[in-house]
């Protein structure tokens, strides 16, 4: 072990360390410089004494992605099969670049890998400087289109997939760790890596094509439900309006006989039948009219009672003519904005809610303050679900903004202080010229 051997391991600690912080992100109990610090230490002293007991071309591919993997579960946010993905991500990268440096340093100096790689020569270290430049263009590269890592997983299909790159990298190591002789044995080595890394960019490219259409039909799947709760809404307001209307009926005919009964002076008869009355029958629950729009009406009710059972404190003001916008889109948008407030405020120490629904002859307005726990746009500035079961999760504030496109509309976001959250969104309604 050289002073360059040190200085090389320290650049893969920080290079791998940097990569997997940048696609995982670091859990927020933990102080982000502290965290760096400890992987970076932990991973240049694992690659310090790994080649004291054994190569990196033998079990020393399967050790460092026991120490990455260990290191980003302990320390890193995103989900499992994501660090799961970065991690056998990060191995291929490595021993792809560790191949294709010692490949072209073979071919130059006519050695072999394994000869390269045991000795203490300048081409190893050419090899080597090469290695890591190679590693910092793949992760780069990888870092730039990323976005496999924001796909919803079939999580079989995921772990099938994942096996691939891990089973071609034993299989190279393997080959790579045996004698070759000659330009010939160097070339063919060569190849079998680079159809290796081509088998391998395949499985990746068809794990996205696959995940992205799993998200699809997830979504799909979803949207139906969706559709099917909001018709049992629909069909619960009607329900509750026949009801509504076959109440005032019956309360007149009620008042009629009472009102017969005073003006006959059978007060007793009157107290009587009132006595018997049962009055839940007749009246419904209370229910405040907060817009003549019955649809936003249901659903304001419902969600603030749901808010009363959780102890927040709601205020709730709708002015204006609520129209111009259909229905259904109303209640998706507005519903997904107050399921998203009662999520936050349901977390925080003092939860309240406070709504403001108006409209005019242009547009609708909805604004939405709700306290939270800490300050949103710091801590997750995607908004994306806090919920456990992410895959069916998350997909509000996606219909929200194609509802907002669609009524070429705005939507606003912001954080006031640490504790308190704002939504501001604008629909210009369909009538209306541009």
């Amino acid at each position: 072990m050289t002073v360059f051997d040190s200085f090389i391991n320290l650049l893969q600690s920080g290079m791998i360390t940097a990569f997997l912080i940048h696609c995982l992100g670091i859990k927020r109990k933990f102080q982000k410089k502290a965290a760096i610090l400890v992987f970076v230490t932990v991973f240049f002293v694992y690659l310090e004494i790994q080649t004291f007991f054994t190569p990196f071309e033998n079990y020393g591919v399967l050790l460092t992605l026991l120490v990455t993997g260990v290191l980003s579960f302990v320390f890193c946010e995103k989900g499992w099969i994501e660090k799961c993905i970065c991690n056998v991500v990060i191995l291929m990268f490595s021993v792809v670049a560790a191949i294709i440096s010692g490949s072209i340093a073979g071919l130059i100096w006519n050695v072999g890998y394994v000869e390269l790689v045991e000795g203490a020569s300048a081409q190893k270290m050419a090899a080597m400087l090469l290695t890591q430049l190679l590693l910092g263009i793949f992760t780069g590269i990888f870092i730039r289109f990323q976005d496999i890592l924001t796909d919803t997983y079939d999580l079989k299909f995921t772990l099938g997939v994942l096996s691939i790159p891990l089973i071609s990298i034993v299989v190279v190591t393997a080959i790579l760790s045996q004698p070759v002789a000659g330009r010939r044995g160097i070339l063919q080595a060569g190849l079998i890596t680079g159809g290796m890394i081509a088998v391998n960019l395949i499985v990746f490219i068809m794990m996205k094509y696959e995940n992205r259409q799993y998200r699809e039909k997830l979504k799909s799947e979803l949207l139906i439900r969706s559709y099917e709760q909001q018709k049992a809404d629909i069909e619960e307001i009607n329900q509750r309006y026949r009801m509504t209307q076959k109440n005032r009926h019956e309360m007149k005919r009620v008042l009629n006989l009472i009102q017969d009964y005073l003006q006959n002076g059978e007060q007793e008869k009157a107290l009587s039948y009132l006595s018997e009355l049962n009055v839940e029958e007749h009246i419904m629950s209370e229910q405040i009219l907060y817009t003549k729009n019955s649809v936003l009406n249901y659903m304001l009710n419902r969600n603030i009672s749901r808010c009363k059972e959780k102890g927040i404190d709601v205020k709730c003001m709708v002015t204006g003519s609520i129209d111009g916008i259909p229905d259904r889109d109303v209640y998706i948008l507005a519903g997904n904005l107050f399921e998203n407030a009662v999520e936050a405020a349901c977390q925080a120490e003092n939860p309240y809610i406070s709504i403001t629904i108006c409209g005019n002859d242009t547009c609708l307005y909805f604004e939405f303050y709700n306290s939270t726990k800490e300050n949103v746009m710091q801590t997750n500035p995607q908004l994306k679900t806090t919920k456990t079961e992410k895959a069916v999760h998350g997909y509000g504030i996606e219909n929200v903004r194609e509802i907002v496109e669609k009524y070429h509309g705005t939507i606003e976001y912001r954080s006031e202080g640490d504790f308190l959250f704002v939504c501001k969104t604008v629909l210009i309604k369909e009538n209306v010229e541009l």
